[in-house]
């Protein structure tokens, strides 16, 4: 498997494409903040940007983990590359979970990067607050891992499929930006069913004071706690889901012919 995923590493690193994306990603992530602020022309704490703007932070590294996933496990099915791997003697099982791991830490590690990006800019520029308390921002955080883990597998399940990144890249991209706005009509109790509304679910934070003084100012403070129930969804709902999609792209890749 180290072998598998040394060559996958050495094949990412020479894709300028996919490194040209994260750039413009992370540009709008630090942008995003000033611009607004800007917008609004007043100074923008960062718990405040992270209640009103948590779902667009992370639906940027959505997009990267997409296209990463996407070249990792069904770029190679257009060069033969799998066919050659089968010839050279490794499993499919070690071709199959060696892709998956190795998208699973780099997804995780990117989708820290690219959401701190984000949170650290408003930081910088509007301090912390007090909208937000970061002690359950950062299980909130934690949790995104769950989902996280959902939606990798599933975009394995779509590469090993489709076996076109570019048709998985474009799909994936379109179902995405569908559920974006299709999460607003989703009940709040049925978001655990789709890993898209699972995100939203933690980064959905509800006001529960409105108009309180702190300082010279009037802010707005919002509710990050979560209850046992909600973290269980998120966790079970996660882990199900995500294993059924990997084990069902497993079981067609062991069926395909790689043709």
């Amino acid at each position: 498997m180290k072998q598998i995923m040394k060559a996958q590493l050495y094949q990412l690193r020479k894709n300028r494409i996919l490194w040209l994306i994260f750039f413009v990603i992370c540009m709008m992530q630090i942008t995003g903040p000033s611009g607004e602020m800007c917008y609004y022309e007043e100074m923008m704490a960062g718990s405040k940007y992270i209640a009103d703007f948590g779902y667009t932070i992370l639906h940027f590294a959505v997009i990267f983990v997409l296209l990463l996933t996407a070249e990792i496990c069904g770029g190679d099915f257009m060069d033969k590359t799998k066919h050659y791997e089968l010839m050279g003697g490794y499993t499919r099982k070690k071709i199959y979970f060696s892709r998956f791991w190795l998208s699973f830490l780099l997804s995780v590690l990117f989708m820290i990067v690219i959401s701190m990006i984000a949170v650290i800019t408003a930081v910088v520029l509007g301090g912390w607050g007090d909208e937000l308390s970061p002690g359950w921002c950062l299980v909130r955080l934690a949790l995104v891992i769950f989902p996280m883990f959902r939606l990798i597998c599933e975009f394995v399940f779509l590469s090993y499929v489709v076996k076109n990144a570019y048709v998985v890249m474009g799909a994936g991209t379109f179902v995405f930006f569908a559920g974006m706005v299709g999460n607003n009509l989703i009940p709040e109790k049925a978001r655990f069913f789709s890993g898209l509304g699972t995100l939203y679910e933690l980064t959905d934070f509800h006001p529960w004071s409105t108009f309180t003084l702190v300082g010279e100012k009037m802010i707005t403070l919002y509710d990050a706690t979560m209850n046992a129930s909600q973290i269980a969804g998120v966790i079970g709902s996660s882990m199900v889901f995500g294993l059924f999609f990997l084990w069902l792209g497993y079981r067609v890749f062991l069926k395909d012919d790689i043709n």
